[in-house]
């Protein structure tokens, strides 16, 4: 369901606030994972925000770190409530831990008035008080906070500045100004909706109050009061301190068996309260693994798919590749075939050309005018047009070249005119083998070495004297 994570989010968040822990984490494990999921990472700091209040209560700060930690960088430190809160959670457990929490405090009071309301303005200011210096200015600016809470009806909220305020009173020996605080505080204390343990706190605080003042039959009501209220809330692990100021309080008066009763019942609140947190702690440590594993598993999944799309557009981009080169290749092909048939061309044309072949037919033609009518000139044979074209050319190679053929005569006139094989191939009708045969036999009459160019050596011999000679 696509609003899961946040039905899961909304029951958790009010299982916490009601003090129902198991309730609050199967919640809070269910929307984490529907918000994984979904990849809602403002959902998951939400959810990782309240991990780390329950561990925080449960006395396990190193864990409650990592998950206001996980708050911070789910929401890319933004200046949201939720990095704001989480950095101020991070500080409480630092300065439990004796660490230093200055930086943390700057940024979480910082996000906080960021956020630009009212309410959240407010809890930076209770929390600058909380961690910074306490002196009197400060504590007249704190009770105008809670007067600020109370004008937006949220008395749970005042009733937390009048604590704080209660104990700067008691801090600074002023413990009647500390009971007024107190009685402010429990006067506005909202049963309906219920802080983790607000008012049992306050009826044991001010049982201390009455303690230090030597007065121990009013402390001992309001520690009495507070175990009430610690059982109407199901907190059997938290009437440990209770127990043991009534375990002194006898102590004091003399009523020694039943000092030793409040004592073991102070022993028992003591073991019911770490068997609790180690159960709680495991659970914590359970969701974490779950969503830990979720996470990697989407990961996982959106790595394959990442690779697959990645292997997908490799294999377009090759498929793309393969056709280009295969263009290419044709398309240079038919530039190669172009050019071979342009050359053949411009070869044809100048085979009348050049070598003072004009000449030997000009010279021809003077000394016997019948001797080119005679011959078959307009024959259809190329071959034969060849023949006649370079008649003159054919003789005196035939003249130098005793040792050849006649049809070696006429291979060597061509390679001396640097036809190309395809020339000479249409010229000859023959395949290109037979040309490399006819050179073969050419080097071997001439003996010339296997490396040695036929074209190169022919058109050598048209550059040298004899045969200007001959041509003259």
């Amino acid at each position: 369901h696509p609003h899961m994570g946040q039905i899961a989010y909304l029951c958790g968040f009010m299982a916490y606030h009601k003090g129902e822990m198991d309730s609050a984490l199967v919640y809070l494990e269910k929307a984490l994972i529907s918000w994984t999921q979904q990849e809602e990472f403002l959902g998951q700091a939400k959810c990782h925000l309240i991990l780390g209040w329950i561990s925080e209560g449960a006395g396990f700060w190193e864990q409650a770190k990592g998950d206001y930690c996980k708050t911070i960088q789910l929401t890319q430190s933004a200046n949201c409530k939720e990095t704001g809160l989480a950095y101020l959670g991070i500080a409480r457990c630092k300065q439990i831990l004796k660490e230093s929490v200055r930086d943390e405090i700057e940024m979480g009071i910082s996000c906080l008035r960021a956020t630009g309301k009212k309410e959240f303005a407010l809890y930076a200011d209770f929390s600058g008080f909380m961690f910074g210096d306490k002196n009197e200015e400060a504590a007249n600016h704190l009770k105008s906070v809670a007067d600020e809470y109370m004008s937006l009806k949220l008395g749970n909220n005042a009733a937390s500045v009048y604590k704080l305020l209660a104990r700067y009173c008691m801090n600074q020996g002023q413990l009647d100004s500390s009971k007024e605080f107190l009685d402010k505080a429990i006067g506005i204390y909202d049963e309906s909706y219920s802080q983790i343990s607000l008012m049992p706190g306050l009826k044991q605080f001010k049982g201390v109050l009455f303690f230090q003042e030597k007065d121990y039959e009013q402390s001992r009501q309001s520690l009495l009061e507070s175990i009430k209220w610690y059982d109407k809330l199901g907190k059997e692990g938290q009437k440990y301190f209770a127990y043991k100021y009534l375990y002194r309080i006898d102590t004091l008066q003399g009523n020694y068996q039943r000092a030793i009763y409040y004592q073991s019942r102070a022993f028992e609140s003591f073991k019911t309260a770490r068997y609790k947190e180690k159960q709680l702690m495991a659970k914590v440590a359970e969701v974490d693994v779950k969503v830990l594993l979720m996470r990697q598993t989407i990961d996982r999944l959106e790595y394959t798919n990442k690779m697959n799309g990645i292997l997908y557009c490799s294999a377009i981009v090759l498929i793309l590749l393969v056709l280009l080169v295969i263009f290419q290749l044709i398309r240079g092909r038919y530039r190669n075939e172009q050019q071979r048939e342009q050359e053949r061309t411009r070869q044809f044309q100048n085979l009348l050309v050049g070598l003072g072949e004009k000449r030997l037919l000009q010279q021809r033609i003077a000394e016997s005018s019948d001797v080119i009518s005679s011959d078959p000139v307009l024959s259809a044979s190329l071959s034969d047009d060849f023949s006649v074209c370079y008649i003159e050319t054919i003789r005196e190679f035939g003249r130098s070249f005793s040792q050849l053929s006649d049809t070696e005569i006429r291979y060597a006139v061509m390679f001396a005119l640097n036809l190309s094989g395809d020339v000479i191939s249409e010229i000859q009708n023959v395949q290109m083998a037979a040309i490399r045969k006819v050179k073969q036999r050419i080097r071997q009459k001439l003996e010339l070495d296997n490396d040695r160019s036929l074209e190169l050596y022919f058109q050598q011999f048209l550059k040298t004297e004899a045969y200007a000679e001959l041509v003259e």
